[in-house]
């Protein structure tokens, strides 16, 4: 499953941009180009729940991949993730034209995001125990963005049964990342760290506010329990260093901004094997 929440704020000379270029197009195009005085337009789909988004969608994923042993102690593997098949995202929303004139202009409707796909992954790496306490691992992966994200891809359709389509232009670019970790076991402990380097998937000619994915740098510490023989416990926690891009081009923005992100998860689980 897969799902996107989303308030995303044009100005009329992004919405111009786009109409220019012929990524809006639908029955609303002339309703938004006759208003007397349009400042911008605001689309939402969004729901302030913890577990649930404004449009979301079904689809099917795979992979394949191998594991060889050089011996007991080190590991080699690899595995290739095919690009999702899922279904277009689809949920309530509303667009807002923004008029000097006429003041806030709100449709309510359904949104639908198309294709809007996980990419193709191959990863290569491999293990090594160095004894019953010190193990390290290291994998390579190529993420194929280029061919997932060129456009996202918007339709809304009003109740009113006027619609408009919007491509916001992406072109991401594929990414190589390189993942280094080290595990310490001591009795039913085992501590965990690691690192991630990932060259750069976004664009700063198409970047947009809303989409901040841009840090490409990641440290990770966590630890596993052992409970009994068949379960336990893990926690990990991911820190996502600061990363900067700028920006300064239609329809991407109405003047030059600057993005900074950094992040931080954690996760915790129970596992039980049966």
């Amino acid at each position: 499953m897969q799902g996107l929440n989303l308030d995303l704020l044009l100005g009329a000379d992004q919405v111009g941009s786009l109409l220019g270029s012929g990524r809006a197009r639908g029955g609303l195009v002339p309703v938004l180009g006759g208003l007397p005085d349009m400042r911008g337009a605001h689309l939402s789909f969004t729901k302030n729940q913890p577990i649930a988004s404004g449009a979301d969608a079904w689809g099917m994923g795979g992979r394949i991949g191998l594991i060889y042993k050089f011996s007991k102690d080190t590991i080699f593997g690899a595995a290739y993730s095919l690009e999702s098949s899922l279904n277009d995202m689809e949920g309530d929303a509303t667009l807002t034209a923004i008029d000097g004139v006429a003041g806030q202009i709100p449709l309510n409707g359904k949104i639908h995001v198309k294709d809007f796909q996980s990419p193709a992954q191959f990863n290569i790496g491999f293990s090594h125990k160095f004894d019953d306490h010190w193990m390290v691992a290291a994998d390579i992966s190529r993420i194929f963005w280029g061919k997932a994200v060129k456009d996202i891809k918007v339709g809304f359709v009003a109740d009113n049964g006027a619609n408009i389509d919007i491509d916001l232009p992406q072109d991401y670019k594929d990414q190589t990342a390189l993942s280094l970790g080290v595990a310490y076991t001591r009795g039913d402990w085992t501590i965990r760290g690691g690192a991630r380097f990932a060259t750069q998937a976004l664009r700063s000619e198409t970047l947009l506010a809303v989409i901040p994915a841009i840090p490409n740098t990641f440290g990770t510490l966590g630890f596993s329990y052992k409970l009994s023989p068949a379960s336990n416990i893990d926690f990990a926690w991911t820190h996502s260093f600061e990363e900067k891009m700028r920006t300064s081009s239609l329809p991407t923005t109405s003047a030059p901004f600057e993005i900074k992100h950094a992040q931080d998860s954690a996760s915790i689980a129970y596992v039980y094997q049966f």
